[in-house]
């Protein structure tokens, strides 16, 4: 079994100093970005195992169950993470691999300071779900001492899972075009990720394909919440220029959005017709008022394949597939 003893002579530094980047500390002590690539460098042509992989294999993989991190970022993303949770609990139908899972919630564009993730010695496999750009960035140049896998995210050299971002923009556009509708305003907030920026790209680029410009203030920004959806749609209906479609970049806010259209009594989809991106429950969406149409995005499919690959990987069997990109399908309601 490898040890940090091996490290340091590999590395040609102190034991303790491999101990304390192993332990995440390496900013705290001040030591050089050239001293902790040489430790990792080490660390991964050796094949180190930190402590928690190496008590697992003293115990038998058969019996203990291998312990999942999911980093799952404190903002409007936390309604979803039942969706998530439940998609990772049906592999256990499908699998005789023991696991349990972990949430490690984090502040979004700070995933840098979660330690255990660089250490590697709470579990043995982390799904990372939610990063933003500064997180992504941090990512690349990061080692990891486990497996991971990203969530709608894809690096080059990463695990993972993802939909096409663009296509469920460019799908929700569509949807609205074969409907005639010509004048369309967007719901969305400020706090962005890349994947929702190429949500709201797609959406307007299949517009611009047909002649249809969404000028800029056609975009609304408010909160990930019914509250802030009716709000916004206030505002339009407040508007001197016509619109005779909404796209939301989330249920929540396409609920707020009927809540207004019918206290306004506007007849959806006659006069305004409403779509959003599905990343809420289905069967909410379903018992709308008209239930509303959505590009479904399969959080719980998602969910079960960033859990699938890691176990694969860490039983040592077959990965079939080191990146999966799922289909995101419209489903067309009465909104």
């Amino acid at each position: 079994m490898v040890t940090v003893k091996d490290i340091a002579k590999a590395s040609g530094v102190s034991a303790s100093t491999v101990s304390i980047i192993l332990n995440g500390k390496s900013q705290e002590r001040k030591i050089s970005e050239k001293t902790c690539q040489k430790v990792w460098k080490a660390v991964k042509d050796l094949g180190y195992q930190p402590s928690i992989a190496a008590r697992t294999l003293r115990e038998g993989e058969k019996n203990a169950p291998y312990t999942i991190a999911l980093y799952w970022a404190k903002d409007f993303r936390t309604t979803m993470l039942s969706r998530f949770l439940n998609g990772l609990e049906t592999v256990r139908q499908n699998t005789d691999i023991p696991y349990e899972i972990t949430v490690y919630p984090y502040d979004t564009d700070h995933l840098n300071r979660q330690k255990a993730l660089l250490t590697g010695r709470r579990f043995h496999a982390a799904i990372l779900a939610n990063t933003s750009q500064a997180d992504i960035d941090f990512i690349k140049n990061a080692f990891f001492p486990v497996p991971v896998v990203l969530y709608n995210r894809q690096l080059p050299g990463f695990y993972s899972v993802a939909v096409d971002n663009f296509r469920m923009g460019a799908l929700a556009g569509e949807a609205l075009l074969q409907k005639g509708k010509k004048m369309p305003r967007i719901l969305t907030w400020d706090t962005t990720f890349p994947g929702m920026e190429q949500r709201i790209a797609g959406f307007i680029s299949t517009m611009a394909d047909h002649g249809i410009q969404v000028a800029p203030d056609h975009i609304l920004h408010g909160h990930n919440s019914p509250e802030s959806g009716a709000a916004m749609t206030r505002r339009i209906l407040n508007e001197t220029k016509c619109c005779d479609s909404i796209y939301c970049l989330s249920d929540a806010a396409a609920y707020g959005c009927l809540f207004t259209l019918n206290q306004a009594k506007i007849s959806v989809p006659e006069t305004i017709s409403v779509i959003s991106i599905g990343n809420g429950e289905k069967e909410y969406a379903m018992y709308a008022t008209p239930p509303l149409s959505t590009v479904y995005l399969p959080m719980e499919d998602m969910a079960s394949h960033c859990l699938s690959i890691l176990l694969a990987h860490l039983s040592h069997q077959p990965v079939p597939s080191p990146q999966i990109l799922l289909d995101t399908p419209l489903i067309l309601r009465t909104s």
